[in-house]
């Protein structure tokens, strides 16, 4: 193990000569200050028998891909402007970014090392992660001022958060405590936001996982940055390179995941065969007399019988199918029309789910796999709430990562139910149902 040791910072100072400075006086200083450089050389010689190392026939774009491809992530990442820490847990991948300043470096990692506890803590648990992206952006506040979280405008794709955490202070047993009350707060934060549970069951969540003791793994013995302080004296990181341009973009690179901490693949919380199959059972007995003329003229359309193979041959069920022509049809017969209040809202969610005009198809050009695949994604956030209770937090919603967790945990890409073909021609159409919400 000590021998891969050394013949790695071997192949950290060859990378680092290769990219000049400052990586180079940075590398040999620290190795020279150990009186490391002469072993070095003298180890590699001896194991090699006089031989080059490999690495040294790399050029510096190769030596980095090679870094990249070994690591997951660029070499000499903390010798840039900001920091970013970053790793993928149940689904999730999570990045904490802070300037490479002394006390936004203590608190950010320290924020980091308790996201990372917290996580693995609460994968026992399963908060019912979307596999999404979230990023929090830490910064470092003085002793003894409030914990400040405030979410700033994201993407559907990736959920930030901006967090002024106070640096730690006395070492008393009351604010130790306090450090960590305060940073589990701040994770808190973070992890509650791509979880799917309501309020009350990631509350009972996180009691359960208090009552296990997470907080005491959160501080253990002393604050993280207290702990870091005493090994890196703020003169000694002052002398470090803090400017240097980034290798590489840290947020392309892969994440090895352990097994015990990728997206579960059981079935979600709250999940049930039986419901599941109720549910399926529902649309399609309430879904076609909602359409009722839609649906028949696409019957008989030679172009939409082809999307209907296509979506198919992906793995639709008839029932999502359904779903996503009935909201195609029904969003645009009311594309045109704004709610101007909520008595307004209500009235168009009573015309969305009131059946079709007799004689009154939406024009069956509509209804392409493109145009199918975007309503099936327009409709997954109300599904996942109606359906199953999912409390959706991010905003805005991400219907890719709503769709992959219904298909993963919650049966959408196996539940299905016997059925008469839907889509098959027919002379009859069946009553349509009573209106409701």
């Amino acid at each position: 193990m000590a021998l891969r040791a050394f013949f790695e910072l071997s192949q950290i100072r060859s990378a680092a000569d290769k990219l000049g400075t400052p990586y180079s006086e940075y590398v040999q200083k620290a190795i020279g200050a150990v009186g490391a450089g002469q072993f070095l050389n003298d180890l590699l010689h001896d194991a090699l028998e006089g031989q080059p190392p490999w690495w040294d026939a790399l050029t510096a774009d190769e030596h980095v891909a090679k870094v990249v491809a070994g690591l997951g992530a660029p070499p000499f990442a903390d010798t840039s402007e900001h920091r970013c820490i970053r790793f993928s847990c149940l689904g999730v991948t999570w990045t904490v970014v802070f300037r490479n300043l002394y006390a936004d470096t203590a608190v950010g990692e320290r924020c980091a090392a308790a996201l990372q506890v917290t996580l693995a803590h609460l994968a026992q648990h399963d908060p019912g992660f979307l596999p999404t992206q979230v990023t929090v952006f830490v910064t470092a506040a003085p002793p003894g001022k409030r914990v400040h979280v405030e979410e700033m405008p994201s993407t559907p794709e990736e959920s930030r958060l901006s967090v002024q955490l106070p640096r730690s202070g006395k070492r008393t047993r009351e604010h130790i405590n306090e450090v960590a009350r305060e940073t589990l707060g701040a994770v808190t934060s973070a992890v509650v936001l791509p979880s799917t549970l309501n309020d009350d069951k990631f509350k009972d969540l996180l009691t359960a996982a208090m009552e296990d003791d997470l907080l005491s793994l959160i501080v253990f013995g002393a604050p993280y940055d207290a702990a870091w302080g005493a090994v890196v004296p703020e003169a000694e990181f002052a002398t470090w390179p803090r400017s240097a341009p980034l290798l590489g973009d840290p947020r392309q690179s892969q994440l090895a995941v352990h097994p015990d901490l990728s997206m579960p693949d059981v079935p979600g919380p709250g999940y049930t065969s039986a419901h599941s199959l109720a549910e399926v059972e529902h649309r399609y007995r309430d879904l076609p007399p909602r359409m009722a003329p839609t649906l028949q003229a696409l019957r008989n359309d030679a172009a939409f019988a082809e999307a209907l193979a296509e979506l198919r041959a992906e793995g639709w069920t008839d029932w999502q199918v359904l779903i996503a022509v009935h909201n195609l049809a029904k969003n645009a017969r009311l594309q045109l029309v704004v709610p101007a209040n909520q008595e307004e809202a209500k009235a168009m969610t009573k015309r969305f789910m009131a059946p079709e005009p007799p004689g009154d198809p939406m024009p069956v050009e509509l209804f392409t796999a493109d145009a199918l695949r975007l309503a099936i994604r327009t409709a997954v956030g109300s599904s996942a709430n109606s359906w199953w209770k999912l409390e959706l937090r991010q905003n805005p919603l991400n219907p890719d990562a709503i769709l992959r967790l219904l298909r993963t945990r919650y049966g959408w890409a196996t539940d299905d139910v016997e059925h008469p073909d839907p889509f098959a021609a027919r002379t009859e159409e069946p009553e349509a149902p009573a209106d409701h919400a």
